[in-house]
């Protein structure tokens, strides 16, 4: 692995700051979630090179998508379902191609799959483990956004984050803080900014982030049952070859 990959950075960074929350939090079975997620999509991705090129390879992302799925699970269910997620995750990112390319976020799809199959007869859910720990998340996720060119797509999701659940605290006659504080930044910074599902035309780029804060706010006013970032980021992910055609 290359440290001057943008991958094994981010790695290295979840890596920290999952070791940072299960020590403040006392919570160490998170620890144990996150580890049985990335052996899971370590050991699915690795299989599925074997059998391409007849050699054993630990990828980078499939270290990121297990790292995600830990951060993003409710460990409540078990450690089952990170492993299920993790294996569905994998088979998403070498069978759903456009291509010959991946065009849903692997650990987004696995999570929200095993939502939409498991969530009939458990109680589990997405916790989002850190994610309104600002202070970390910001620097890091702009300096990823920066390197990976997506700083654009946080700028349209932003603008349109606030005009909506802006309009809608003035509405209640809430703090406008609150549309801050309750933002969800691991999804904002960590997620959405995937190179490889989000477009790669400027336009493209702000108009994936604004849609997404668009999708998120309609999901979350009509009561969507399962994870609405999530199913936005699928929503928004499906598009993007379209809106690669934005100049």
């Amino acid at each position: 692995m290359r440290i001057k990959s943008l991958k094994v950075q981010l790695s290295v960074f979840l890596f920290l700051f999952a070791g940072y929350l299960a020590v403040t939090d006392k919570d160490y079975f998170f620890l144990l979630s996150i580890t049985v997620a990335i052996a899971a999509t370590v050991f699915t991705d690795s299989l599925f090179c074997y059998f391409k090129n007849k050699k054993i390879t630990v990828t980078e992302s499939s270290i990121v998508s297990g790292l995600i799925i830990g951060f993003v699970l409710s460990p409540d269910t078990g450690l089952w379902l990170p492993a299920v997620a993790g294996i569905i995750a994998i088979f998403s990112k070498h069978i759903l191609r456009w291509r010959k390319n991946h065009f849903l976020n692997p650990a987004a799809f696995g999570v929200l799959f095993s939502l939409f199959i498991f969530g009939f007869w458990f109680d589990t859910g997405t916790q989002w483990n850190g994610t309104y720990l600002w202070y970390f998340l910001v620097p890091a996720g702009i300096y990823f956004s920066y390197k990976m060119r997506k700083l654009e797509i946080i700028a349209g999701y932003y603008f349109v984050y606030f005009c909506c659940f802006g309009v809608q605290a003035f509405l209640q006659e809430m703090p406008i803080s609150t549309v801050a504080m309750f933002a969800n930044y691991f999804f904002i910074l960590i997620m959405l900014v995937e190179p490889k599902t989000s477009p790669y035309t400027r336009f493209g780029k702000i108009v994936y982030g604004a849609s997404a804060a668009v999708i998120v706010f309609v999901l979350y006013f009509i009561g969507f049952k399962y994870d609405a970032d999530l199913a936005a980021l699928m929503i928004c992910n499906a598009g993007s070859p379209l809106l690669n055609k934005l100049k």
